[in-house]
Parts: structure tokens; C-alpha cells; sequence
């Protein structure tokens, strides 16, 4: 039993000498260095990289070989395996060959399985290697618009704008669509949408869209969010952009305020009362009353001239205006046209107001004779009666 035991401990110390007396072995694989770089999706490529004994013991009889997988695999006239025999510890092998790049090579890092093995142990390490997809390269230019000089009173107002493809690769079945502010207005659910198709590299296509110009839109620079969307449904890209329009101020004039004394067959004042409430002065300003055949109104001057009006500023014209004797007496709805000029632009609204014709010798605000000559009577009378009692 002791000569077991004595044979036991022998063989264990033994053993445990092998193990210490062993050298560690650690074997790696490095990329050094791509050609191109980083690598372009499609394309062949040059590949370096090195085979490293990290450990500190030989490793014997090494093979190292690259395993295909997407989106890389080796090209076929080149090499994919390496005999390197013995790899001391702590010493390099530098390896190169050919790969070739699938065409829908993600971007970014992706890697490369490579195979280290000998009789005793095989052990896989992968390289990483950098991929740029060959993408569209989709740029907003040349905004224009008609009219040239938009302002807050303009209808369909065309915008173009030209999208140049300044990529490698074609962009298909590219679209553009605005996301237009509050001054402008759509003209219909697709006015702001604008599909071009495929864009070639180095193509330029024009884009139209039409807007009207809200009548209340300020003056000032306005931008307008763009995006772009191109590609198929599995891979679409996107592109957000923004265009810049500008807006010219303009006068803007408006009706506040309309009285007038008309009575049938007579012949009384409408007083017409506007206010310049644009950003832009309204030179020449007139207000012109317009003539409608069907209605018992003849106007002694149908156009009045007020002037200049700046921003903010009112101005009123008194039209003459003879009722014909056989006029209803009631409301009748006036069409007033306001006119101004602001650097060489004619600028018209067309506004409405009610009028309202009373009988004969009941108009305005005035005072009927007839009240008047009781009220003296009324007067008299009290005067007289107050005398009589006195005396």
C-alpha cells in the first residue's frame, strides 16, 4: 500500500513539472491594412494582415486560413490558406491575398473569420474590416419662383428647385416633399410632392410645386423643411434638407369703417373709411365705388383719391351717392374696390359693405323737421300756460 501511494505522489509531481515547465501559446489574427479603405461595397480589395503567437511557447506547424463569409470571401485566382510551419512565441507572420466585396456590403464594421490550427488545437479569430456603401448623393440647388417677387396676396405660385445626383451610384425612384409653413397654402393634397424618378450620378432633374401665398404671410425670409426619399422599400435612404423663400412686404388695405345719410329720392353722403394694415406703404391709394345696374344708386364721383398711407395709417372718402325715387327702403350691399401702389406693384382687395336707404326725410342720424316744429309747438304751449296762471 505505501509503495502505491510513493508511486502516486511520483507520477502527480511529475506531472505537475510537465505543466509548469510547458509554455503558453496564444495565437491571433490582426488586420493591418485594406486597399481601398476603407473597402467600397462591389468591389476587389487588397488585404493584410498578421498572424501573432501572443503566448510565450512555440506554436508548432501552424496553418492559418480565411473562411468565406458574407459580405467578403477570398477571390478565386488568389490565396486563402497559409502554411507558416513553427510560430515562436511572441513573434509576427505577415499575410496578404485578395478579397472580394459583395454589393450590398452594409456600412460599417463587418468581419472576416480567419482559422488558426495545427494537429492540437484550432481556434478561430475574426478580422474586422471596414465597408463604405457606394451611395446617391442627392443635393437641393437653383430654388426659383413665379412670380419672382412673392407676397402675401399671390395665388398659385410656382416653386422649382433642381436635385442633383452628386453620388457613384444612381438614386432611384427618388420623391421630394415639402413641409410648408404657415404662410403658404397647398394648392391640392399633392402640390407639395413632387416625384422625379431614378437620378443618375452626376443628372440634375427640376422639381415643381405650386402654393398660394397666405394674405396674411409677413415679410422676412421663410424656410420651408425638404426631405428626400429614394430607394426600394427593403433599403430606402432619406435626405432632410430645407429651401429658404423670401417675401416682400406689401401693402395691405383694408375696409373698417362705412357710414352714410341715404334716404329714397335723395341725394346723401357714404363715408368710406380704409387702413392700411400690410408692412409696406400704399402710395396712390384710392377707393372706388362700384357701379352695379340693378341697384337704385348713382354716384356723383365713383373714385375717390386719399394718397399715401403708411402701415398702420387710415384714411376715409365721402362718396355723393343719389338714391332714384322708387328705391326699397332697406339694407343694400355696396362693392367697394381699395387700390394702392407699392414699388411699381399694383396691390387691389375688393371688399363689401352694407347700406342701409330709409324713407324720405327719415335718413341718418338726423333729426326729422316734423319733431322739430311739435317739439317748438310743445314748448309755446307749456310757456303760454304757465303765463295765463301768472296773470
Amino acid at each position: 500500500m505505501k509503495q502505491r501511494l510513493l508511486l502516486l505522489g511520483l507520477l502527480a509531481v511529475s506531472i505537475i513539472g510537465m505543466v509548469a515547465g510547458q509554455e503558453s501559446v496564444g495565437m491571433q489574427a490582426i488586420s493591418i491594412s485594406t486597399d481601398p479603405a476603407p473597402l467600397e461595397a462591389g468591389d476587389d480589395a487588397e488585404l493584410n494582415f498578421k498572424i501573432r503567437n501572443a503566448g510565450s511557447g512555440e506554436a508548432e506547424a501552424i496553418t492559418a486560413r480565411i473562411n468565406d463569409s458574407y459580405p467578403f470571401e477570398v477571390k478565386q485566382d488568389r490565396r486563402r490558406a497559409f502554411n507558416l510551419g513553427d510560430v515562436q512565441g511572441l513573434s509576427e507572420y505577415y499575410v496578404s491575398t485578395e478579397i472580394v466585396v459583395a454589393d450590398d456590403a452594409p456600412d460599417g464594421i463587418n468581419t472576416l473569420p480567419v482559422i488558426i490550427e495545427n494537429d492540437r488545437f484550432s481556434v478561430t479569430k475574426e478580422l474586422r474590416l471596414d465597408v463604405e456603401q457606394d451611395t446617391a448623393d442627392l443635393q437641393l440647388a437653383n430654388l426659383k419662383t413665379t412670380p419672382t417677387d412673392l407676397t402675401g396676396d399671390v395665388d398659385d405660385a410656382s416653386l422649382t428647385l433642381d436635385i442633383v445626383n452628386n453620388g457613384e451610384t444612381e438614386a432611384e425612384n427618388a420623391v421630394i416633399n415639402l413641409d410648408v409653413p404657415s404662410a403658404f397654402t397647398p394648392v391640392s393634397s399633392f402640390s407639395t410632392r413632387a416625384a422625379i424618378g431614378n437620378v443618375e450620378p452626376g443628372e440634375r432633374k427640376t422639381a415643381s410645386f405650386t402654393l398660394d401665398v397666405d394674405d396674411d404671410a409677413g415679410k422676412g425670409r421663410v424656410n420651408i423643411p425638404t426631405s428626400v426619399r429614394y430607394g426600394e422599400d427593403e433599403q430606402e435612404y432619406g435626405v432632410e434638407d430645407s429651401i429658404s423663400v423670401y417675401l416682400s412686404g406689401r401693402p395691405d388695405l383694408k375696409l373698417v369703417n362705412t357710414s352714410s345719410n341715404l334716404s329714397v329720392g335723395s341725394t346723401g353722403p357714404v363715408s368710406v373709411t380704409v387702413t392700411n394694415t400690410g408692412s409696406e406703404d400704399a402710395e396712390a391709394t384710392r377707393i372706388r365705388a362700384v357701379e352695379v345696374s340693378d341697384l337704385p344708386f348713382e354716384y356723383d364721383t365713383a373714385s375717390q383719391y386719399i394718397g399715401t398711407l403708411e402701415p398702420g395709417q387710415s384714411g376715409s372718402a365721402v362718396f355723393d351717392v343719389s338714391v332714384e325715387s322708387d328705391a326699397s327702403v332697406k339694407d343694400y350691399l355696396l362693392d367697394f374696390e381699395l387700390r394702392g401702389v407699392n414699388d411699381e406693384t399694383v396691390h387691389v382687395n375688393d371688399v363689401t359693405s352694407s347700406i342701409a336707404v330709409r324713407q324720405s326725410g327719415q335718413t341718418g342720424s338726423s333729426t326729422p323737421w316734423s319733431y322739430i316744429i311739435v317739439g317748438v309747438v310743445a314748448v309755446v304751449g307749456v310757456a303760454g300756460f304757465f303765463y295765463a296762471r301768472k296773470n
